[in-house]
C-alpha cells in the first residue's frame, strides 16, 4: 500500500467513505464527533452573565461638596397673601389716622405697628417694607387715587420721603421717566418736580381724611 499512487489512494478512501455512509458505525462516529465539538465549544466560550454591581469600599467614596447655607441676613420668610393683606390693613389704618391728625410718620413706626400685629417672624424691614408698601399703594390708589405712603418720611433726610416712594410712583405711571430716581440711593436728592408731586399727595391725604373726621 506504501507504493500506492496518490490518486489511487484518494479514490480508495473516497470509495470507503461512500461505503460507510449511512451505516450505524458511521452514524456513531458522526455523533461522537458532534458531542466532542459541543463539549469543546462550551469549555471555550463562557456563558454571558450580568456584570456584578461594583460597590465602593467603605471610606473610599468621594465626599460630597457641602451645600453652602444662605446668608441669614438676606433670607426672608415667605408670607401667604392673607398675611400680606392683614399687614396692609394695619399699615393703611395707621396712615389714614396720621392723615386725619395732619401728621407724618416714619418707616420705623409703620413697621413696628405691623410687626406688633403679627406673632410670626416678618423678616428684615429693609426687604419686606418696600414689598408691603407696594400692596399699600395698590389699595390706596384704588380707593382714593392717592399714594398713602407719601406720609412716610425719613428723619435722617430732613423728614422727607426716600427714593422708594418715587420709584413706586413711577412704576404706577404717576411721574415721568425724567422724574424717576436712579436705581441706587447714593447721592440722590429730591428734585423740585419730585417735591411738588410729593406735596400734592400729602395735601390730598390731609384733605380727604381731614374732612371725614
Amino acid at each position: 500500500m506504501d507504493d500506492e499512487n496518490p490518486e489511487a489512494r484518494r479514490a480508495r478512501r473516497l470509495a470507503e467513505a461512500r461505503a460507510q455512509r449511512g451505516t450505524p458505525e458511521r452514524q456513531a462516529q458522526v455523533d461522537a464527533m458532534l458531542q466532542a465539538k459541543a463539549a469543546g465549544d462550551t469549555a471555550a466560550t463562557p456563558q454571558a452573565t450580568r456584570p456584578a454591581r461594583v460597590r465602593s469600599a467603605p471610606g473610599t467614596r468621594a465626599p460630597r461638596t457641602p451645600r453652602q447655607a444662605p446668608d441669614p441676613s438676606t433670607r426672608q420668610p415667605g408670607h401667604a397673601l392673607p398675611v400680606w393683606i392683614q399687614m396692609r390693613t394695619v399699615a393703611l389704618a395707621h396712615l389714614e389716622a396720621c392723615a386725619r391728625a395732619g401728621e407724618l410718620t416714619s418707616p420705623d413706626a409703620v413697621w413696628q405697628l405691623v410687626k406688633d400685629s403679627r406673632t410670626e417672624e416678618l423678616g428684615n424691614p429693609r426687604y419686606q417694607l418696600p414689598k408691603l408698601l407696594g400692596y399699600v399703594e395698590t389699595k390706596s390708589l384704588a380707593d382714593t387715587g392717592l399714594l398713602a405712603s407719601a406720609l412716610i418720611v425719613v428723619p435722617d433726610r430732613g423728614n422727607e420721603p426716600n427714593a422708594e416712594f418715587f420709584r413706586l410712583a413711577h412704576k404706577r405711571g404717576l411721574i415721568a421717566d425724567d422724574d424717576a430716581p436712579p436705581a441706587t440711593d447714593a447721592g440722590w436728592t429730591m428734585s423740585e418736580a419730585q417735591r411738588e408731586f410729593w406735596q400734592s399727595q400729602v395735601d390730598g391725604m390731609f384733605e380727604r381724611f381731614g374732612r371725614s373726621s
